[in-house]
């Protein structure tokens, strides 16, 4: 290979880098401004100037607000399904991969405000994917419904059922309400056909919280929006 080449192809990484860098920092920018406007009100305004970037730059990788939206919303997805799949036991039985699915969740997006109210705002759009607990696939579904006590049950019928539950959930805890997080993944085991006393049992389980990488979306997203909190203090304080 020429000097000629090893430049051009050198030139074509760097080029190819820093456009991932661009569209990795619009992504960040508008989990910011969706979380804080939610998904009807952020506008293409919102999002440059949570970014510093022009409106030029904006169209040179996303043409709407509602392609970034999917955009943010598939990186942030993608992360979590990453992480949940490496700290789930295959090996478990399908309700405790249920239980610890939907407890996980629920504690990452207590820990990560942001995620839970980029995600709760996105209400239906959640279901897009299938829904909001990585975890919560209709295969799991199929095998964690009791046929005897919930034969009329369908795995997709089931499905709907925790998601629409888990939104709910969010948006209760985006109010600053007290959650039984125990209490609902008995409930949603019952919804299954297990039995109380299995239902109860399953459910007080310790569970493992999730790593989450510094240089993920997610990680990345609450701490600049920890800085933004710090620097909003810092301007109103006498």
């Amino acid at each position: 290979m020429t000097n000629s080449n090893k430049t051009g192809d050198h030139r074509t990484r760097v080029g190819q880098e820093r456009r991932e860098r661009m569209r990795t920092r619009l992504i960040e920018a508008a989990t910011l401004v969706f979380a804080e406007r939610g998904p009807e009100a952020a506008q293409i305004d919102h999002v440059i100037q949570q970014a510093g970037v022009s409106r030029g730059t904006f169209y040179n990788y996303f043409r709407t607000t509602d392609e970034l939206l999917l955009a943010a919303k598939n990186t942030l997805s993608a992360e979590m399904v990453t992480m949940v799949r490496q700290a789930s036991d295959v090996a478990a039985p399908p309700p405790l991969r249920l239980a610890e699915g939907i407890k996980v969740f629920v504690d990452l997006v207590q820990r990560h405000p942001l995620l839970l109210e980029f995600t709760a705002r996105l209400g239906l759009r959640n279901f897009d994917n299938g829904g909001l607990v990585p975890a919560a696939s209709e295969e799991l579904l199929a095998d964690v419904i009791a046929r005897d006590a919930a034969d009329d049950l369908t795995p997709r019928m089931a499905n709907d059922i925790l998601q629409a539950s888990i939104l709910a959930v969010m948006l209760r805890l985006m109010a600053d309400e007290a959650v039984n997080i125990q209490g609902f993944v008995a409930a949603m085991l019952r919804m299954l056909g297990h039995s109380a006393q299995d239902a109860a049992r399953i459910s007080e389980r310790p569970f493992t919280p999730l790593v989450v990488p510094a240089d993920s979306l997610i990680a990345r997203s609450e701490t600049a929006r920890r800085a933004g909190m710090s620097s909003t203090r810092a301007d109103v304080a006498p």
